[in-house]
């Protein structure tokens, strides 16, 4: 794999489509994106279930489950090398080597068979040539880094021994035994509770700065993204509708749909003798939306010009598929949502 320059984009995505069902009545579930991640960043993909999140992680590491395959004209290049184009045996090398994935439910990575100890070991013998043995005291100084507490006990111990946020620990630390360039983070701290979840933050904004990895970060909490994203990415019914730097969509948000997002989760400032802002009615699929703002049935500000696809528009240092976005920036900077 070739080495990224510093000017660079560590990973490039290029009119990644996903489909299912056959050619002449295709339905997409990712349509069109674009979006650049860079090493020693973390950008945060956001958006309700159903918007394409958790297909667009998959298809970096070409996991997508059949029927479902990328569509032709999509590119997804890593490091300069055009992973769409891969044979299987080039891609199982590329898949849990340079880029690793942290999946929502730990019991879902880890078999119960196995003491977590072996599992790491395993990986880190995949690729790396190692002995047993040093593959195993590496898994054990894994455990450590990633902050379990008697490393070489929980080493020998089995996943459902461990915690919910102790078995996140231990997938980080498999994630982590090929000193992966890119680690892709599905919704890994949902199922926590605040404090763990907090603490798994914490974890993965240290391994940014130690290893500068570039991370993938995918949630539909928002409250999460203020604390951990550099950038931000907002996806809708299968497009991205929103990019830029976290500090100004967090505060000026440019699209309609994450302002919303923003205005239902609480803050100290909250009026609590009144409900929190809901969004009526639920994502649609991507074919349904075809030739329209795919939120223009749930959006406040819909107009006219809504009845047409916005494509991604400059509005301050965010890039925007939203007709008003410039104005919505501009007077939303004198405020925010932090």
């Amino acid at each position: 794999m070739m080495a990224t320059r510093l000017d660079e984009p560590l990973l490039s995505i290029r009119d990644l489509s996903v489909g299912f069902g056959p050619a002449r009545d295709v339905r997409k579930v990712v349509d069109g994106v674009g979006l650049d991640l860079a090493p020693g960043r973390i950008t945060c993909l956001v958006g309700e279930s159903g918007s394409g999140k958790s297909m667009l992680a998959l298809s970096i590491l070409r996991l997508i489950p059949r029927p479902g395959r990328i569509l032709p004209g999509s590119r997804i290049v890593f490091q300069g090398v055009d992973l769409t184009a891969l044979s299987p045996r080039g891609m199982r090398a590329v898949r849990g080597g340079e880029i690793s994935m942290i999946f929502q439910e730990p019991m879902t990575s880890l078999n119960p068979a196995f003491s977590n100890g072996t599992q790491i070991a395993e990986s880190v013998r995949l690729h790396n040539d190692v002995s047993r043995r040093e593959a195993w005291d590496r898994a054990v100084e894994l455990l450590d880094t990633v902050g379990i507490r008697d490393p070489q006990r929980r080493a020998r111990d089995f996943p459902h021994q461990l915690s919910g946020g102790m078995r996140q620990r231990v997938v980080i630390a498999m994630a982590l035994s090929t000193s992966p360039r890119l680690l892709v983070a599905d919704e890994p701290t949902t199922a926590l509770d605040v404090t763990v979840q907090a603490q798994i933050l914490d974890l993965l904004l240290e391994i940014r700065d130690t290893y500068r990895t570039g991370i993938l970060f995918i949630t539909h909490d928002v409250g999460v993204v203020g604390q951990i994203a550099d950038e931000v990415a907002v996806m809708y019914a299968g497009r991205l509708v929103l990019t830029g730097p976290a500090e100004d969509c967090l505060t000026r948000p440019a699209h309609p749909y994450l302002a919303a997002l923003l205005e239902s989760v609480p803050t100290l400032e909250s009026d609590r003798t009144r409900p929190l802002p809901v969004i009526p009615g639920s994502v649609p699929e991507a074919t349904d939306v075809r030739g329209e703002c795919g939120f223009r049935a749930r959006c406040a500000r819909s107009f006219g010009q809504c009845s047409q696809v916005p494509p991604l528009m400059p509005a301050g240092r965010q890039s925007s598929a939203c007709w008003i976005a410039e104005s919505m920036a501009e007077s939303a900077a004198g405020g925010g949502h932090a």
